[in-house]
């Protein structure tokens, strides 16, 4: 027998004061170690969420075909995801490429054109700018050189070249050349630095991949030893806070993907239709959209309303591109509508409970601090900290510290969606049965 008895400490307690102040020093440790760490939580969080997410796939697979071998069920889900994906990015990837570019240099030239040529009113055809001299219609470039002729300058060249001979007089040239070294490094600065970004990425991914292998090779094992890690008396709180946080991420998730596809496919088939062009980019970020709440749909909308505007209809080109606009904006609103009434309730449920403007709050943090991977996960990251801080809010109070869950309400579930679309159906056959005479 060793000398250690028990597993447990055989030295006295700490008296609550040191308690405390072991507490704070711990609190400062872990809000320390976010702020070191902070650049790569999204990537980490992101990890984690898929885990969550491909732990289901994992399980079946460990439980039908490996035969209780976790391991190589983790390396089939990470096989079948990995095919998945392949296969569905390898036909339409380049077709979204060449018509996201697209979408670009239509609003480049959109912009150049709103610029250079005469502007006229869309429902009577009237000019919009007008030189008072001529009675001509002007565009917003004549407007300005006319503007600046008044001002004894010719035009916009005339201006900046007066500006660059100030500028030259002023000794500027001289410092153009002290800083030339420094511009030169600049552009090969931003060079390595395109090489270092890409190869920055494809190490995350690998990185991301190898963190994904791990987590859903001990996803169970690493659950059920944060639920350990808790006091004796709080391991049943922890293990409710565990279950609530990930009913947030995967109702969130899979939600939003149910309800991307959903969206995006209603705008692809609409863009069929009407003969918009660049269907297919219109589809894919109508769809992405989907998990920025409140404020992406808005975007989805604008999109198709500028691609209509912009592209005109080839199925009806009789059409003026203004009606075509309004056409689809008739049909962005009717979207918008039926998703707000319908698919979200059905689909998202309470998933996030959060003030509109605390989901916009959200997503602006979340683009500041973690780009466009801070968007997508800003919104169940601010729900996850609603649900704990209503558990501390809970426990000082002494009231509720959990959420109610409206189990007996299958509108708040992904799987209720599909009851009551099933359910609607029935009800439409049974009415369209003759009744019995």
């Amino acid at each position: 027998m060793t000398q250690y008895e028990t597993n447990h400490s055989t030295a006295p307690p700490w008296n609550p004061s040191a308690s405390l102040v072991v507490w704070i020093a711990f609190g400062a440790l872990m809000l320390a170690l976010l702020v070191i760490f902070r650049t790569v939580l999204p990537l980490l969080f992101g990890t984690i969420v898929i885990a969550y997410l491909l732990n289901p796939l994992t399980t079946w697979f460990e439980k039908r075909v490996t035969r209780g071998k976790r391991g190589t069920a983790t390396a089939l889900t990470l096989l079948l995801v990995l095919t998945i994906a392949f296969s569905a990015l390898a036909t339409p990837l380049p077709v979204l490429i060449n018509q996201t570019a697209n979408v670009a240099q239509e609003g480049v030239n959109f912009l150049t054109q709103v610029l250079t040529e005469p502007q006229t009113n869309p429902f009577n055809g009237t000019p919009i700018i007008v030189d008072e001299e001529t009675d001509e219609a002007l565009s917003i470039l004549d407007a300005v050189d006319l503007m600046l002729e008044e001002q004894n300058v010719e035009n916009i060249g005339t201006l900046i070249e007066q500006e660059l001979l100030v500028w030259v007089e002023t000794d500027g040239a001289q410092d153009l050349l002290l800083s030339a070294g420094g511009i030169t490094a600049t552009i090969f600065g931003s060079a390595l630095g395109f090489v270092g970004s890409t190869i920055s990425l494809a190490l995350s991914s690998l990185l991301s991949l190898v963190i994904l292998g791990m987590l859903l090779s001990s996803g169970p094992s690493m659950v059920a030893s944060v639920v350990r890690a808790a006091p004796d008396d709080y391991r049943s709180d922890m293990a409710r806070l565990l279950e609530d946080l990930g009913a947030v991420w995967r109702d969130y998730v899979r939600g939003n993907l149910i309800l991307g596809f959903v969206v995006g496919s209603a705008m692809y088939v609409f863009a069929l239709i009407m003969g918009l062009p660049n269907a297919l980019f219109l589809a894919v970020f109508a769809g992405l959209m989907e998990f920025v709440p409140n404020v992406g749909p808005v975007m989805s909308w604008t999109v198709l309303v500028s691609l209509a505007v912009g592209g005109g209809s080839s199925t009806f080109p009789e059409l003026s591109r203004l009606w075509v606009g309004l056409i689809a904006a008739g049909y962005g609103l009717l979207v918008l509508q039926l998703e707000g009434l319908f698919l979200v309730p059905r689909i998202l449920g309470d998933s996030l409970s959060l003030h509109p403007v605390l989901v916009i709050m959200a997503v602006l943090w979340g683009a500041s601090v973690g780009g466009i991977i801070g968007v997508v996960i800003a919104p169940p990251l601010v729900a996850s900290i609603r649900v704990v801080l209503h558990y501390i809010y809970g426990r000082l109070t002494n009231r509720t510290a959990f959420h109610a869950r409206d189990t007996d309400d299958p509108r708040a579930k992904r799987a209720g969606f599909v009851r009551w679309i099933t359910r609607r159906i029935r009800e439409l056959r049974r009415s369209r049965q003759p009744s019995a005479s």
